[in-house]
């Protein structure tokens, strides 16, 4: 599912070293019915729903399989399709093919790796003569090319602090390298596992002492792993197999599990089924729409066609100019890249390498801040992985756990989960956070800064479970990641890898960010149609702005509490606070 890509795919290089007969390639799809239906919630088990692959994310998926099986056509080949679950499709295809290898891209996540086991599991005991391999293949560094040991990480995090005599590096240098060979099993030899497969550690203790801040994880990996090299798009020496396929699946086949709910159901995240309803609706509609005049439009498409182009796009004419922390309002703002990446429509090492051309062209680093994106990006993927389940619990994995003890999550009672409906729905009455949920809900998309301020607002004002966003984030996402989004919700709620504990003021973020309210007007037309004043702070602050603001919601929190105290001193000092 995260692979959907020919180029920098290892996937389709397996035989490009033998020299004999090429390999005889099939490959396989399969649009698990686990993906796609209600499951219970991480944070309400008992009572909500959720789901792994939202309506928003189906799309993407979709159109991604569908353009990677016309390039395979192209080819020559083929991408076999199949449906149900994943383990008995996987031994089906097995027997019919014949097969005497079978390989798949790791995926990160506690959910994706039990999976993963599932299918090992069963092909080991079902077809011992098999040979498996598995890549990691949706990160920037190679998991086997990172430190190994706490030890290790250590000294490439902090090399300041190993300041030791020669004779003591040296014998330091040689204990980590006798006891990184106990953290990396050799790449024929997994514990428990037929020496003859091949396969990745991805094992929690692989990532022992992995640095829990960001900017420690960036300077180890970067100082001790190289980005490998880009791989090319296959080679003319596959020899693509033959066999019954299946028909494409439609998107509304795919949310049918969503679109057919019932009274008896829980409900998704405790919200309305006519909600859950419209956003497949908005999904099905968007997945109908000519892709061909919205490529750069707004309406985000998946494949890799799309994917690379794209790219190419934005390196060249875009990027040296993107401000990244608005609240975007069209596809040159943002670089719109985390779709493709997450569906493996871009590999991260095609997009470091795209940026470097462009910075050799224009000798600017135009394109730097993409490439820190990247090894950002890893630092939540392999912390996923590396903590286990302990990555959604409520108490999450904080970095400051002084701040983290002082925050108290509501229980869920009447008033919370009103709160939770509001929130989750666009009905706050804080412009900012209203428009990037009804942006969501449409889309699947939202820029990072929104996210930002309503993960703040959930969290740090409501005091509602973090996962509750999280999860419903996950729901909605076009670009949903379980790395990267229930990472950032664990460092935004102060109950993740945030030393500072960082709190939003979004009606300040509002006035920095979107100080013409083009945003805020896009997302939230009965806040366009009110007449409230020629000031543009009218639109990000109406409760102060004349009689009509009565019409506007009053925000579910103290109004003040949502300015810095600049703002609000400069603001009280010019009388312009009316109704505080």
């Amino acid at each position: 599912m995260r692979d959907l890509r020919l180029h920098d795919n290892p996937l389709y290089h397996v035989g490009d070293d033998t020299s004999v007969d090429p390999v005889q390639c099939f490959p396989v799809f399969i649009f698990d019915d686990h993906d796609f239906a209600p499951r219970p919630s991480t944070c309400r088990p008992q009572h909500w729903n959720a789901v792994h692959l939202g309506p928003h994310a189906c799309r993407v998926l979709l159109e991604s399989v569908q353009d990677l099986q016309q390039s395979l056509r192209h080819r020559g080949g083929d991408l076999f399709l199949r449906t149900g679950s994943t383990v008995p499709v996987i031994l089906q295809l097995l027997q019919d093919t014949q097969a005497t290898e079978i390989v798949w891209n790791e995926e990160l996540g506690i959910y994706e790796q039990e999976r993963s086991q599932q299918v090992l599991d069963a092909i080991t005991a079902n077809f011992p003569h098999v040979t498996v391999h598995t890549f990691c293949d949706s990160t920037l560094y190679h998991p086997d090319d990172l430190p190994h040991g706490a030890e290790e990480w250590e000294r490439y995090a902090h090399p300041e602090r190993s300041k030791q005599s020669k004779k003591k590096q040296n014998k330091k240098q040689g204990k980590t390298a006798k006891s990184s060979g106990n953290h990396l099993f050799d790449r024929h030899e997994t514990p428990g596992k037929s020496s003859k497969n091949n396969l990745v550690d991805l094992a929690p203790t692989r990532f022992e002492g992995i640095p829990p801040i960001m900017g420690d994880f960036r300077r180890a990996a970067r100082d001790k792993a190289q980005v490998r090299s880009c791989l090319d798009t296959p080679s003319s020496r596959i020899d693509y197999g033959t066999m019954k396929n299946y028909e494409m699946p439609t998107l509304e086949n795919l949310l049918r599990p969503l679109l057919c709910l019932s009274d008896d159901d829980n409900l998704i995240m405790g919200l309305p089924h006519s909600l859950i309803r419209q956003v497949c609706h908005h999904a099905i509609q968007q997945h109908d729409t000519d892709c061909k005049d919205n490529l750069y439009q707004g309406i985000a498409h998946g494949g890799e066609t799309r994917g690379l182009q794209h790219l190419q796009d934005f390196c060249h004419h875009h990027a040296a100019t993107a401000q990244r922390n608005l609240a975007c309002v069209d596809n040159h703002q943002s670089s719109r890249l985390s779709h493709y990446l997450t569906f493996g429509c871009l590999s991260p090492r095609k997009i470091v390498k795209e940026s470097e051309l462009q910075n050799q062209q224009t000798n600017a680093g135009d394109c730097n801040w993409l490439i820190s994106h990247m090894t950002m990006r890893d630092f939540f993927l392999y912390t996923c992985l590396a903590t286990g389940k302990a990555f959604y619990l409520r108490d999450g994995i904080p970095v400051n756990k002084k701040a983290a003890k002082m925050i108290v999550w509501k229980d869920w009672q009447n008033e919370s989960v009103q709160l939770w409906h509001q929130w989750a729905t666009g009905q706050t009455g804080l412009p900012l956070i209203d428009a990037g949920l009804r942006e969501l809900t449409q889309t699947g998309y939202c820029s990072n800064r929104v996210r930002q301020n309503a993960a703040s607002v959930l969290t740090k004002d409501l005091g509602v479970d973090w996962r509750a966003g999280a999860e419903w984030f996950q729901f909605l996402l076009i670009d949903h990641c379980v790395g990267a989004n229930w990472g950032n919700w664990l460092y935004f709620s102060g109950k993740g890898s945030d030393p500072k504990h960082r709190h939003f003021r979004t009606v300040s973020q509002a006035l920095k960010y979107d100080k013409d309210g083009v945003y805020v007007k896009m997302w939230l037309p009965e806040l366009r149609e009110l007449v409230l004043s020629f000031d543009s702070e009218a639109y990000l602050r109406p409760w102060d702005f004349s009689k009509e603001a009565t019409r506007w919601k009053i925000p579910i929190v103290p109004p003040e509490s949502q300015y810095t105290l600049p703002d609000l001193e400069r603001l009280r000092a010019e009388g312009r606070l009316i109704n505080s």
